[in-house]
């Protein structure tokens, strides 16, 4: 009985960690996101109307939290929340100084590679290293297991 319900419970956990962690990163990109369009000086245009980089994150905020069953990556948050308008359905446009507008959704995810670019240099891959007798042979990462649950 106590072994199955480890199994279960160590299951649930290689289950659920990565599910809970990948919903924290997506948060932070799109906080991230939410940032860059913040500290932008561009002008967001949704149906036909300007609105300042204060107004825009307001929105995009309101549409967030009420929207937030529509999506689940930071990817369909930008196709389906931050790019178009869920009334009409005309796509918003971002227009930055004297540039050419761009679609919002391109601006976007021209962001979001910015921002996991800028978090890879932050945040390098852990590389393999060598024994540290020098003997050549590579070194495997330590490799943790639950500890069995104790019940009384």
């Amino acid at each position: 009985m106590r072994a199955s319900l480890n199994r279960v419970l160590a299951t649930l956990t290689i289950v659920i960690l990565p599910l809970i962690a990948s919903s924290a990163t997506m948060d932070e990109e799109i906080d991230a996101l939410l940032d860059a369009v913040t500290s932008s000086e561009c002008v967001f245009v949704r149906n036909g109307k300007e609105y300042d980089v204060d107004d825009a994150v307001a929105h995009l905020q309101m549409k967030r939290e009420r929207g937030g069953r529509y999506f689940d990556s930071t990817e369909e948050f930008i196709e389906r929340i931050a790019s178009k308008s869920s009334w009409s359905g005309k796509p918003y446009e971002i227009h930055c100084g004297e540039d050419e507008p761009h679609l919002a959704i391109d601006w976007f995810n021209d962001r979001l590679s910015e921002i996991r670019e800028e978090r890879s240099r932050a945040w390098p891959a852990p590389t393999r290293t060598t024994h540290p007798v020098g003997a050549g042979h590579p070194v495997e990462p330590k490799r943790f297991q639950l500890a069995p649950a104790v019940f009384p």
